[in-house]
Parts: structure tokens; sequence; C-alpha cells
């Protein structure tokens, strides 16, 4: 079903209601019909009048998101390139380590639009300012974590207030972008013997609950890719922490339904 028979399909139940609504006032405006049913009808059209406005408004426009992101499932699916072509258009800026630094390898970005080298921590932000300001973006992602345990800081309570002062101090230099704080990618337990690193997962799983907890209560925008990371574990290469190409499109596909979903508007 194409956007335009849902977008039909919906006028015509709105419709619909407003039409039974109409023949139940005829109806009962008709002579003989019984004092009860009068009653009940007229109890019935005034319960429809006390309905909370905003709750109405809350659930049409989730309907409406739902047959949107329907609409937007059935573009990537038909068109694959589409995620890349609507980040771009965004203007979308990537931020982070190596695992960061493979949407532009694999060819997936251009790559100025991904500020990233291998080995950063969150102080990394700090090499890319300039970059940043000029290219004035609308969404910027940033997707650190792995490397500053233990390295940058011990305590993740710790790395959360550095991570949210960057945020804070670019929110100042760009105040119309959107910035997201990525829950960190997990790594599989091989990354321990391959780096030689004991200890590591759980650390990043700790730091990964107790930092996003952090951002969430001080009301920061997140995206929690936890979920995608554990259902595409068969994407993660040798070392058990940087991915094969096929695990992008598919995070680049969740940062944008955020970003839609957080900042869409819809325009009667």
């Amino acid at each position: 079903m194409n956007r335009n028979h849902r977008k039909y399909i919906f006028i015509f139940l709105s419709l619909a209601v407003i039409a039974a609504i109409v023949v139940l006032i005829l109806v009962l405006a008709k002579p003989g019909r019984q004092d009860a049913q009068i009653t009940e009808g007229l109890e019935y059209i005034r319960s429809m009048e006390s309905l909370d406005v905003n709750a109405v408004e809350k659930e049409v426009n989730a309907v409406r998101q739902s047959l949107f992101f329907e609409d937007l499932d059935e573009k990537i699916e038909e068109d694959p390139d589409y995620v890349w072509t609507a980040l771009d258009q965004i203007g979308t800026i990537m931020m982070g380590d190596s695992r960061t630094m493979a949407f532009a390898s694999y060819g997936f970005m251009d790559a100025s639009r991904v500020l990233a080298e291998g080995g950063k921590t969150i102080r990394g932000i700090e090499d890319h300012f300039e970059e940043l300001w000029a290219a004035n973006p609308s969404l910027i992602v940033l997707a650190y974590g792995l490397n500053d345990i233990d390295w940058l800081c011990y305590d993740p309570a710790e790395y959360a207030e550095i991570e949210m002062e960057y945020v804070d101090y670019i929110q100042e230099h760009l105040p119309d972008a959107r910035i997201y704080i990525q829950s960190i990618l997990i790594p599989r337990e091989r990354v321990e013997d391959f780096y030689n690193i004991p200890g590591l997962v759980q650390k990043a799983i700790t730091w990964d609950e107790v930092s996003m907890q952090i951002y969430e209560e001080r009301g920061y925008n997140t995206i929690d890719v936890s979920d995608l990371v554990e259902e595409n574990e068969d994407l993660f290469g040798e070392d058990g922490s940087h991915f094969y190409a096929p695990f992008y499109p598919l995070l680049a596909e969740r940062i944008l339904k955020q970003y839609l979903k957080d900042t869409m508007v819809f325009n009667d």
C-alpha cells in the first residue's frame, strides 16, 4: 500500500467518524424515540465533546508517524542509498574513533562528513572544532567511549560529564544543530584476547549503562544501538571490536530514524 492510499484511508476513516456522529444526531432528532435512548445518545455526544483534544492529537500524530516510517522503510528497501542521501541532505557529521571512521573508509559517506580517527578518546573532539564550525551541520553524532575506558579516565560518570561538557560547548557554537550521543558499541569477548585487554567487555557494558542513564536524566539526546549490535553479532570482524561493511547501513538507518522521529512536524 503506497503513501497516497494510506492517506486516503486515514481521511476516509476520519470522515466516517464525523458522519456517524451526524447520523446519530439526526436519528435522535426523530419523533417517537424513547426517552432512555435519547438520553443515551445525548450522553454519548457529551462524552465526545469532553475528549482531551491534546490526547486525540497525540494519537493522530502517532498514526501519521507510523505511516511515515512505513513509507520510509519502503523507500529504503527500494533504494538502499536513500539513507545516505537523506543524511547528506540533512547535513550530518559523524564523530568518533576507528569504528566511526568506517563510514568513510567503506565509502558510505564523504570523508569531510566523518571526523574520526583510530584510537581517539572523547578528547578527540577538540581536534575537529574548526571543521565542525565550517560544516555547520544540522545533525551531529558522537560515537566514543571504548578507547576512554581506563585511558582518559577510570569512572564512567566522569566520562559522561566530560562528554556533556563537549556537547554544551558545541551547542553554543552551533545552536541549530541537533547533537546525539550514541551508546557505546559493545565489543565481543574475543576482543580481550585479540588486544590483550582482560575485562574490557564488562567494563564497556557498565560504562555504557551508567553514562547513558546520566545523559537521559540530564535531558541530552541519545541514540541507543545496543539491540542493533546484539542482533548483528555476525557482522563483527576478527578482532571482535570493528564491524564489516553491512553493519553501517543498519547503523545509519537507526540514526536517521531517530533524528526524524524527534524532529518531524506534520503540516495540515
